[in-house]
């Protein structure tokens, strides 16, 4: 599965919401019986580059 245009508002932003999203679509992923999920991320988008990493991604 790939996960694109993803956002938070930004009056939610530092509130742990992109990571609860995350987790959500990672449960869903696991219980569509897939192993992975691709991330699509603007190269701009540094704030989700940081979420990412921390929660374990990595860049390909």
């Amino acid at each position: 599965p790939l996960l694109s245009n993803l956002a938070v508002a930004q009056e939610h932003r530092g509130k742990g919401v992109g990571k609860e999203l995350i987790r959500e679509c990672e449960a869903e992923v696991v219980r569509m019986g897939f192993t992975e999920l691709l991330l699509k991320v603007d190269h701009t988008n540094e704030g989700a580059y940081r979420l990412y990493r921390r929660l374990g991604y990595e860049e390909m």
